[in-house]
């Protein structure tokens, strides 16, 4: 198999790759920036993490643990038990409020943030701080890129933020934002930093309380940060049990990122209307925790904008508004109106080559299909 064409990104160097449109280009940092370092400075997220950022959220109260309901029509036209983890229905109606939550409670505890905290997004991430920021009187600045829909932003300027909107797509917002915490000295909040992970992995605990034998946990995959929040979570415990993530097929950084055991840019990215899966490339953190639980490419499957909105027409008339990435996990795993890659068929298939626990017979696989976000324009 021919490797594909790619620009290799170091740790170290990636924030700075691009021309940097927050600042004139005497203002520009240098190409290794401090707070990126300590941004990486870790090696991973352990279960302990996970735990203290569960139990730290929970006396926060600035989330609930949501239903994790067996879906009786999926589950019918899956022939496969089949659960649905509502996080389109957590508070903003995302899971980024678990990481964004985590990341400023853990940083309250060992900084001053006076200067403030700023953060690049597709919408929910920076919601998440924009929302936990104005609770604490803390300044928040937020960066967008240009395919961001523009209720999002809306939503984040009502949280109290400073939302700034520069460059195509999220990966310029994310250069912008670092530039921005270099000059002004805000604390930057990655999407992929590990106390964020650690706030994700929170998913990945309940589900494990909510269906204990668990056999497959299906989720949307943008950056990758949710999948190795919750594979840290769940494979440390249950390293029988598999998480599948789904990808936009116009943006499978992550897929291959795993085929190849490294971080790179995606020379190009398509379209999609699920703007918060189109990514040119999957971050370090999540991809070292990802590899060091045994994801593999094989468990990436991609799907296109058809395939979600077909998925999610039919969730909204089952009752569950999802936004279109939200919907991804459904898509992957079980679409009726349109033919998919039969990812329900192969879970099937799984259970006869006997790579799980030695009571998982065939009709016996629960799996659990993350509902990653509610934020729709009504």
């Amino acid at each position: 198999m021919d490797r594909p064409e790619k620009r290799q990104i170091l740790p170290q160097t990636r924030a700075h790759e691009v021309p940097l449109y927050a600042l004139d280009a005497a203002e520009r940092p240098p190409s290794q920036s401090d707070q990126r370092r300590e941004h990486l400075s870790l090696e991973t997220v352990k279960y302990d993490d996970i735990k203290a950022a569960h139990d730290r959220l929970k006396e926060s109260g600035l989330i609930i643990q949501t239903p994790c309901n067996w879906s009786e029509e999926i589950s019918d036209k899956a022939f496969i038990y089949t659960y649905l983890k509502e996080e389109n229905i957590q508070h903003l109606d995302s899971y980024k409020i678990r990481g964004s939550a985590n990341a400023i409670l853990v940083a309250l505890a060992t900084r001053d943030l006076s200067r403030g905290v700023c953060a690049s997004t597709s919408g929910n991430h920076g919601l998440g701080l924009a929302y936990v920021c104005d609770r604490m009187n803390i300044p928040c600045t937020i960066f967008t890129s240009e395919n961001v829909p523009e209720y999002k932003n809306m939503k984040i300027r009502q949280q109290g933020a400073t939302v700034i909107v520069q460059g195509k797509i999220y990966d310029d917002a994310d250069r912008n934002a670092l530039a921005f915490a270099h000059h002004t000295g805000a604390h930057f909040i990655a999407p992929d930093d590990l106390a964020v992970i650690g706030g994700y992995g929170t998913v990945g605990l309940e589900i494990m309380e909510q269906v204990p034998d668990v056999t497959h946990i299906i989720v949307p995959v943008g950056g990758g940060a949710l999948m190795a929040g919750i594979a840290a979570a769940v494979k440390s415990q249950r390293p029988y049990t598999r998480v599948i993530g789904v990808e936009s097929n116009a943006a499978p950084s992550v897929k291959e990122a795993l085929r190849w055991g490294e971080v790179y840019d995606l020379l190009g990215v398509g379209r999609s209307a699920a703007e918060s899966l189109v990514v040119q490339s999957i971050h370090p953190n999540p991809l070292k925790i990802l590899m060091d639980h045994g994801i593999t490419e094989q468990d990436l499957y991609q799907v296109n904008d058809g395939q979600m909105k077909s998925a999610q027409e039919w969730l909204r008339k089952m009752g569950h508004h999802v936004e279109l990435s939200g919907a991804a996990g459904v898509a992957g795993f079980y679409n009726p109106p349109i033919p998919t890659n039969n990812m329900h068929n192969e879970i099937r298939g799984h259970l006869f080559q006997h790579d799980h626990k030695p009571w998982v017979r065939v009709g016996h696989a629960k799996a659990v299909i993350v509902l990653t976000g509610g934020n729709v324009s009504l």
